[in-house]
């Protein structure tokens, strides 16, 4: 599983101070312990945003780490916050629906509604890529990395859960990023596994530099075909392309995302792509600043969107430098909107109608972990709370993983 592997080593790079000083702290373990929920007592109540804190999978294979448990916190309007606790989910996911909010671990999926917790035995797989709640109700939706079971193949798995219960299947490639669009589930890939033979036989999918990059792959994922398989709908002659971003919006039928990437013959790229789910064509635009000067890969490092992302005809992110950036689909200038104060440190953010929110991701420590929301309109701060206890948790053994926001009613 190379690509896992070396997913893992990025994380421990990023959280080596964290993790070589992850001592016992009795007053941070306490503060999450002392909110959590019992499962007869849990309920979604005013909870208005979510966060997974939960380890990496590689720290199962670390001997002088110890393996902590995994919180879902549930922030209250005045700032509290009140946890649940699960197995564990390496980039554990959640996500919203009428019904209440979905999350899983390698057991289990949950669902917390305004009656309870309801959960469905659901073994899988321990790094998830993305979920959705299906339009009308209709249940949930993730994506799961299972890696490489055999040699040269790569292997997802797809878990719907209901109110019956919870299925899944295999499906081939490595999609670590998705879209829902009208209630489909797509995915973007670069290690197609038993697709790359497909894609060998197409003009211009082969890298002239480097033999080994594949192409992306856009299949759909949900509803399966057949038994349980994926269906290619296109592909796109970008090699060794970035960022990841787990939840892609969809408008209309046509998938938006930014991406960084190399040509067939090396050369950098930067630009804003749709890509139609019908006929698997896509365009895409070169970004600019509003000077109309290129924008490079290191702009687009450690950014963060989500499926709310689209507004008036524009792609809002958080950028590198921590401000809320804003990327013109039809042309690619990209324009600073304004700065949210979290600078290089870094944050999740989840996009609402008329708000976006961060939550800080610090790795010293010490920096106290804070969510913030933003008028969209105005940039404004509407709010900002400090959520204590979480910092001094953070190492290999317990990460911020997903966040997300309450649809509005």
């Amino acid at each position: 599983m190379p690509f896992r592997k070396a997913l893992a080593l990025v994380g421990a790079c990023t959280l080596m101070l964290s993790a070589c000083s992850a001592e016992h702290d009795p007053a941070g373990q306490n503060k999450l312990e002392a909110g959590l929920l019992a499962a007869a007592e849990a309920r979604l109540g005013d909870t208005f945003f979510a966060v997974y804190l939960s380890p990496q999978n590689n720290a199962k294979s670390f001997a002088s780490v110890k393996r902590n448990p995994a919180y879902v916190v549930l922030v209250q309007p005045d700032g509290s916050y009140r946890t649940i606790k699960t197995g564990g989910m390496d980039l554990g996911r959640l996500t919203w629906s009428e019904a209440g909010l979905s999350f899983a671990d390698e057991e289990q999926d949950y669902l917390l509604g305004d009656d309870g917790l309801t959960t469905y035995p659901s073994p899988k797989t321990d790094l998830q890529q993305a979920a959705f709640a299906l339009p009308d109700g209709g249940g949930f939706v993730a994506v799961y990395n299972e890696g490489s079971p055999e040699e040269g193949r790569y292997a997802n798995q797809v878990v719907t859960t209901t109110g019956t219960g919870s299925t899944r299947y295999r499906v081939e490639g490595n999609y670590f990023t998705n879209a829902l669009c009208d209630g489909v589930v797509y995915g973007i890939s670069q290690q197609s596994g038993a697709h790359s033979a497909e894609s060998a036989t197409l003009p211009g999918l082969r890298s002239h530099t480097d033999p080994q990059l594949e192409p992306e792959m856009l299949a759909r994922l949900y509803p399966a075909v057949g038994d349980g398989d994926e269906k290619v709908i296109g592909w796109r002659p970008a090699f060794d392309t970035g960022p990841i971003v787990h939840h892609l919006p969809c408008e209309q039928g046509r998938i938006v995302f930014l991406s960084a990437y190399q040509d067939a013959d090396g050369l950098p790229h930067t630009a804003i792509v749709t890509w139609d789910t019908t006929t698997g064509k896509y365009t895409e635009r070169p970004l600019v600043d509003d000077a109309g000067r290129p924008l490079d890969r290191t702009q687009l490092e450690a950014i963060s969107y989500d499926s709310g992302s689209l507004r008036d005809g524009k792609l809002e992110w958080f950028g590198t430098a921590g401000d809320i950036m804003a990327t013109d689909l039809a042309t690619g200038v990209t324009t600073r909107r304004f700065a949210t104060g979290y600078g290089p440190q870094g944050a999740q953010v989840a996009f609402a109608p008329e708000s976006i929110y961060a939550l800080g991701d610090p790795v010293d420590r010490q920096t106290p972990v804070t969510l913030k929301e933003y008028d969209r309109a105005t940039g404004e701060t509407v709010k900002s709370f400090t959520l204590d206890g979480i910092s001094e948790r953070l190492s290999l053994s317990l990460v911020i993983r997903g966040v997300a926001v309450r649809p509005p009613a």
